[in-house]
């Protein structure tokens, strides 16, 4: 990875760092009936918090919110932060959370997306791309580490396609597909998009991810579909069949 994305995934480990402790102990927590809903938004607004003094250090603008990336005007470079998708997943310790940072930058006008990183701390892997460079994941393990490049399954028939989705979509899902998998963490589920595990994707459009979302997948050898509100990514093979089926 470039010398910048590395700080950035610095920058994330050291706000995911107390995450995987955290997480053992929800582990825990389950048997004793314990609400963990408190104990979770803690947890994430110390991500935030971390994520802001860390990323400010490299970028002069910083954005959580979806509703602030229309409304923000910047210049040179901006970084975008899904703070911590999957939260209902970690509050009954289900490994399926991130955070995900997209790297835009401001051309003239166009917003480009740089990098995207999602970082999957209970699973201890990082996927990543960059602009021009593919997509690729990193995992750390006891027997497995470095980098690998990961790219979308070549699966051509929709009515085997393996298929994800946000909770809205899951009904439409299951009146055109018959593998349909839900997660509950759309950047859990698009890691197994781009690494080739499942074959499609849809979700509301959410513009704090939407730039990275694209790159991830164009990096990976992907497409995507942007309609109404409702994103719908999958390989090149798929992707007329797929939209024919549900727009």
């Amino acid at each position: 990875m470039l010398g910048d994305t590395g700080l950035v995934v610095d920058a994330m480990r050291k706000a995911s760092r107390f995450l995987q402790r955290d997480y053992f102990e929800l582990e825990h927590l389950q048997a004793s009936g314990s609400k963990t809903s408190s104990f979770c938004q803690k947890a994430c607004t110390k991500v935030m918090h971390t994520l802001h003094d860390e990323l400010k250090r490299y970028y002069q603008t910083i954005i959580f919110s979806s509703d602030e990336v229309k409304s923000t005007n910047f210049s040179g470079k901006a970084a975008l932060v899904e703070t911590l998708d999957g939260l209902g997943n970690l509050e009954r310790a289900l490994p399926f959370f991130a955070i995900m940072v997209t790297i835009i930058s401001n051309k003239d006008g166009e917003i480009v997306a740089d990098k995207a990183i999602i970082n999957l701390p209970a699973l201890n892997e990082i996927y990543y791309a960059e602009k021009g460079r593919g997509a690729w994941v990193e995992r750390h393990s006891s027997n497995i580490s470095g980098a690998s490049r990961v790219r979308v399954s070549g699966a051509q028939s929709e009515q085997d396609a393996v298929v994800s989705g946000g909770r809205e979509q899951m009904g439409k899902a299951f009146k055109s597909f018959k593998n349909v998998r839900f997660f509950d963490s759309y950047t859990y589920a698009l890691t197994l998009l781009v690494s080739g595990k499942i074959d499609a994707l849809m979700l509301e459009t959410r513009m704090i991810s939407l730039a990275g979302i694209q790159l991830l997948l164009l990096e990976a050898g992907g497409s995507t579909h942007e309609k109404d509100g409702l994103l719908i990514a999958s390989n090149f093979k798929l992707h007329d069949k797929i939209k024919q089926l549900l727009l």
